[in-house]
């Protein structure tokens, strides 16, 4: 309690000096533009093939030169000779934006980078949530595992990229956000819609690629952070000339304790309820021993029944009494004191980046350590419940602990301290070089990550059946998954005539998953529990793209793309199946196909711009998708289950229009889009049951997703408002009957979780020097279905958040701020409607969120450049 106190007195001082020093004389002025790789007032230019120079439209003309595929890995962090003086630059997401950016893609992108908020300890997933269309999910809070939708998607059909190499392992239903460092990223790209030719690949949501730092000038930075909750963020920067090239070196750590705390919906009710139990318990106790007391306290002078009670020869008999140590027992119950600290909610974060680079060559090396505790989801197993209801949350889960409690946890399997420890290594390859009209590269790439998991359920087995030999299922008291995946790619692009820049990309990949843990190598477990050992997966991609001046104005551009896309999957079991005579000890599937994708852009004028694209999409399916892992899931048997019938990859088109804008408004240098987007998805997959002890992925959904999404910035001379917003309509239909393959199945209406209608963020920045930056955010998320039935959902969610940042001189930096000012994190709820015949009415049941959300939480950072 002192060291929290003492925390709390040392952020106040720090807040107190920033805001003081905020309203110190300004003894010079500076120009801030250290850390940014382009200001945001610059109006480059770019020549389109006519010598016409579009101007300040932020959609500029392709590039005639054979660099453009250079520029664009390059140009962002070139110095720049008026990057002179220092001072806080404005923070946004979506300014007046320099050349490179157009050239990224011919559909919709967004570029965050993370410079601009330096000091702010953001993450990965908290500086998405500012991007229209993207919604990020923390599945079990903030720092465990993330996922990430776009448009609509599923989190399985967005690619994910670290400097172009693709992140997404075929072990993985998707890509956890939480594991990707910032801190030595020069940008975040993030496209909708339209996935430009240099990711291999073809996702139905779209591409996030990560850009991390070029090596440049010679540097040294740190920064130092603290936060609630045992917050803590610090990182080391050297960048330094080493042979033709420059070398970058990143240390990072960031963890965080997790001990929140919330209040326990169902404890409440519960304490209550105990309360009057006790009551009319205490008094049926005493009216039943009265004629007790009437008869010896005269003898032994007692005045009350209490007397009585306390009395040493009297007491222990009464003891035995069931109703009277009832109280004893309602004070070591859970449900006493209705405030939780969330437990098993650590992480412990660690990476370091490597970086050389000359003007041909990169070598790059990356190792992260993830070490979290996996905290218990507040949902009660103590009862089979309708599906129509929610389970209330477990008044024991994060109940501190005395011995009552326990043995409670401990019989019911709660607090099984469940921890994961992920190591990834990665190393990278590649060269440059021009040749003509052609600017090209190739690469080689190696990624190796390892996940260790365990947990005390074998010592809470032996407790509550102790010499028993209790069960315990394969992988659950320790598991280790390991993957392996090296590739390649070669890439270019070739400036053919004055009218065509052809792109073109081609990769190759090999990943191995192999998979150990406790009873894995027992033969005698029923087929249910045998697992799949070992996965093999190839995948190779080939896709070229062309953008074509179509007027002699040179601002009107046509730019299709074909891609071919091709996965092969293995997977390996050590013993044959025969109650499941469809699967085997290798099964293997392939699928391929070619799909295309087209861009229209017209710049209207200095200021206006339309834009518009379609396209066709393929997403292949990750190993467990297909192969199943040996036990529980399979791949669905024939009609003679005698073979087995692999899913079919999921595919569907997309499109999108928008009108683009950058100019002056409101007396402020504007910029703002609009898109209006449509997506139709089939074969989409669906894992049910199929038998008695297994499920099957089957294409047995569909789905449509429209929507808009709005981001604008306006700049005044020391006011700054972001805003970005999405709406988005979904609607879905899955397959019912005895087979979804079968002629009596027929398609019914569902509603996709977790898709919230409307989601935005708003962020305002105020300088009253040149030295000083106080900014507002706030962050809307609305209600949203968790499960396929509109019975159930989960509450609206909006934070407000507040900060200061405060320049002493050109290297040292403050930042004070707090997140979820009005702590709503903890408060998010989860409803039900339930049905009930006899009840017109359908009363709403509300409980807790499966995983209780961080609510305020203060930080303070320093930032020195050496």
């Amino acid at each position: 309690m002192k060291q929290r106190r003492l925390k709390k007195k040392v952020l106040a001082v720090s807040i107190a000096c920033a805001l003081a020093l905020s309203t110190t004389p300004t003894f010079y002025s500076f120009v801030y533009a250290a850390g940014s790789e382009q200001s945001q007032e610059t109006n480059e230019t770019a020549t389109a093939p006519d010598g016409k120079q579009a101007q300040e439209t932020g959609e500029v003309a392709p590039a005639t030169d054979s660099e453009r595929l250079r520029e664009i890995n390059e140009e962002a962090n070139r110095d720049k000779p008026w990057q002179k003086e220092y001072a806080l630059e404005a923070v946004t997401v979506e300014a007046p934006r320099p050349d490179w950016e157009s050239k990224l893609s011919p559909g919709t992108v967004t570029v965050i980078e993370p410079d601009k908020y330096k000091g702010e300890q953001k993450t990965l997933p908290e500086l998405l949530k500012d991007v229209p269309g993207v919604h990020i999910r923390e599945v079990m809070g903030k720092g465990q595992y993330t996922t990430v939708s776009v448009r609509g998607s599923t989190a399985a059909q967005v690619g994910v990229f670290v400097d172009g190499v693709l992140v997404n392992l075929g072990g993985d239903a998707a890509v956890d956000l939480s594991t990707i460092p910032v801190k030595n990223v020069a940008r975040i790209e993030v496209y909708r819609g339209y996935v430009p030719a240099r990711f291999g690949g073809t996702y139905m949501g779209g591409v996030i690629n990560v850009v991390t730092k070029k090596p440049e000038k010679a540097n040294v930075s740190a920064s130092f952070g603290q936060r609630s909750y045992g917050g803590y963020s610090g990182s080391l920067e050297l960048d330094m000339p080493l042979g033709k090239g420059s070398l970058l070196v990143g240390i990072n750590r960031d963890q965080s304790d997790g001990n929140f705390k919330y209040t326990n919906f169902e404890a409440q009710k519960l304490a209550a309820g105990a309360q009057a139990q006790y009551d009319r318990s205490m008094a049926q106790f005493e009216e039943s021993i009265q004629p007790v007391y009437e008869m010896y306290a005269p003898i032994f002078g007692w005045t009350s029944i209490q007397d009585m009670l306390n009395d040493p020869d009297m007491g222990p008999m009464f003891a035995k009494f069931p109703a009277h140590n009832y109280w004893e027992v309602f004070e070591s119950q859970p449900t006493q004191d209705a405030t939780r600290v969330r437990q098993n909610n650590d992480y412990k974060n660690t990476d370091v980046l490597i970086k050389w680079q000359d003007d041909h060559w990169l070598i790059k090396g990356s190792w992260k350590n993830i070490d979290r505790g996996l905290p218990d989801a507040v949902k009660s197993i103590w009862q089979d419940l309708p599906s129509h209801f929610i389970a209330p949350p477990d008044p024991l889960v994060d109940q501190t602990e005395n011995d009552y409690v326990r043995r409670m946890k401990d019989a019911y399997q709660i607090n099984q301290g469940r921890r994961q420890n992920q190591t990834d290594k990665a190393l990278q390859v590649g060269r440059r070089d021009n040749a003509g009209n052609m600017e090209w590269g190739w690469r080689l790439d190696y990624q190796d990550e390892d996940k260790d998991y365990h947990s005390d359920i074998r010592r809470i087995q032996e407790l509550v059946n102790p010499g028993n030999g209790h069960f315990i299922g394969p992988l659950r008291e320790w598991s280790s998954y390991n993957s392996g995946r090296f590739g390649g790619a070669l890439d270019g692009s070739y400036k053919a005539g004055s009218n065509h820049l052809l792109e073109f990309m081609a990769n190759y990949s090999h990943e191995t998953l192999r998979i150990d843990g406790n009873g894995m190598d027992n033969i005698n477990y029923a087929a249910h529990y045998r697992y799949r050992y070992k996965y093999e997966q190839d995948m190779f991609n080939i896709q070229l793209q062309d953008t074509i001046t179509l007027n002699k104005a040179g601002d009107f551009w046509f730019t299709p793309s074909v891609r071919y896309n091709y996965s092969q999957v293995t997977g390996y079991s050590r013993y044959a199946n025969p109650e499941h005579p469809w699967t085997h000890s290798q099964d293997e599937q392939s699928n391929g196909k070619a799909t295309w994708q087209a861009a229209l852009k017209k710049q209207l004028d200095d200021h206006w711009t339309l834009r518009s694209t379609f396209g066709t999409y393929y997403r292949l399916l990750n190993l467990y998708e297909i192969a199943g892992d040996g036990a529980g899931i399979l791949p669905k048997p024939d009609s003679d289950r005698t073979d087995a019938m692999f899913p079919l990859p999921e595919e569907g088109t997309q499109w999108d229009f928008s009108v683009l804008y950058q100019g002056n408004m409101l007396n402020a240098k504007s910029n703002f889009a609009l898109t209006y987007f449509g997506r139709d998805s089939d074969n989409m997959l669906q894992l049910r049951r199929d038998g008695y002890d297994y499920w099957c992925y089957s294409n047995a959904a569909k789905g449509k997703a429209n929507g808009v999404e709005l981001q604008s910035s306006l700049k005044w001379d020391k006011w700054d408002l972001d805003l970005s917003a999405t709406y988005l309509n979904t609607k879905a239909q899955t397959k019912y009957g005895n087979r979804p393959d079968s002629p009596d199945s027929y398609w019914q209406d569902i509603v996709q979780p977790y898709t919230p209608d409307w989601e935005g963020s708003l962020r305002l920045t105020y300088r009253p020097d040149t030295r000083t930056a106080l900014f507002a955010e706030v962050k809307y998320v609305d209600e949203m279905y968790v499960r396929e039935s509109v019975s159930k959902w989960q509450t609206a969610l909006t934070t407000v958040g507040l900060g200061v940042k405060h320049k002493l001189n050109k290297d040292l930096q403050f930042t004070v701020g707090v997140n979820d000012l009005f702590n709503k994190g903890p408060e998010i709820e989860e409803r039900a409607i339930i049905t009930n015949p006899t009840n017109p009415d359908y009363p709403v049941q509300i409980t807790q969120a499966a995983y209780p959300m961080q609510g305020r939480t203060y930080y303070a950072t320093m930032q020195y450049n050496f």
